[in-house]
């Protein structure tokens, strides 16, 4: 699709290999291999020109938009924010005492919501209690990340 895209872009096969740093035969090879492997012609040959068709205009879109999906997956990857779920085991009057407090701290740090750009959470707490901390590990057995005990937390 890269290759697809700088051709229309640059428009040409030449203009489009300089700046991918390819030689054109190479980057002529890969756009035949694309029309091969799709059953169908992304451009109409006019002498030295490449004007796109129907089937290259329907496919410039879905390039961009695959090629815009690679780069934000690409940045969320590298970005280093934690997501996913912070999973924490509690007893229940720790939970009812302490965790409101916890949490509230890991949202100001940003250690368990982290925007994504478009205002969601990326990692959410999970929280799991039961009455005696022993029932936590025999009913979640390892789903716990993070067990907290109230005397880990004294005021």
């Amino acid at each position: 699709m890269h290759i697809f895209k700088a051709v229309v872009d640059f428009g040409g096969v030449t203009k489009a290999a300089a700046q991918l740093h390819r030689v054109p035969s190479n980057v002529t090879t890969r756009l035949k291999q694309l029309e091969e492997g799709l059953g169908t012609k992304l451009f109409h040959r006019h002498s030295r020109k490449l004007l796109l068709s129907s089937d290259g205009n329907l496919l410039l879109a879905y390039a961009e938009q695959l090629l815009r999906l690679s780069a934000e997956a690409e940045l969320a990857l590298r970005s280093g924010k934690p997501r996913g779920k912070l999973r924490i085991g509690t007893l229940e009057s720790t939970a009812a005492t302490r965790l409101p407090a916890i949490i509230l701290i890991c949202c100001i740090l940003a250690c368990c919501f982290v925007s994504g750009g478009r205002d969601q959470p990326q990692g959410v707490p999970d929280v799991n209690s039961a009455v005696r901390f022993d029932q936590l590990g025999q009913a979640l057995p390892g789903r716990i990340g993070t067990p907290i005990a109230a005397a880990a937390f004294l005021c």
